[in-house]
């Protein structure tokens, strides 16, 4: 009987951590639907404290592109890229052209609506900047 009831639990534990890996983890599909779009900052944090954003970082634009390459448009500056989405770490490579570079961001969240990422800065800290659908 006692191992009628321990093979009833192991199985009970491993439903329950199923459902649980099934309803966080994003498909790249799904991810990839709700990215590709315009963004522009909202607001950003650094190291928790939230700061303003500068005229020139009101103005910028973050177009992400179902081809998997990404548009970093500002004032002064245009940067062209390549992004990866890791949907079991909930990460977000992006990989730039010019000038060569690569940022990791941890995806906090994505909706249709808002997109928030976070990155460690070697220099500065942790960042996590708060996007919205860019309005035209």
């Amino acid at each position: 009987m006692k191992k009628q009831s321990n093979k009833y639990i192991a199985l009970i534990i491993f439903l329950l951590v199923n459902v649980c890996m099934t309803t966080t983890a994003q498909t790249s599909a799904e991810f990839k639907k709700l990215i590709c779009k315009d963004w522009k900052v909202n607001f950003y944090e650094l190291n928790g404290e939230k700061l303003k954003v500068s005229e020139e970082q009101q103005n910028a634009v973050i177009q992400y592109n179902a081809n998997n390459t990404m548009t970093m448009s500002q004032v002064t500056v245009v940067r062209h890229g390549n992004w990866v989405y890791d949907g079991k770490e909930k990460i977000v490579t992006v990989d730039y052209v010019n000038p060569v570079g690569q940022d990791v961001f941890h995806v906090i969240k994505i909706d249709e609506k808002e997109l928030i990422l976070e990155i460690n800065d070697m220099n500065r800290g942790t960042i996590r900047f708060n996007f919205l659908i860019a309005t035209k």
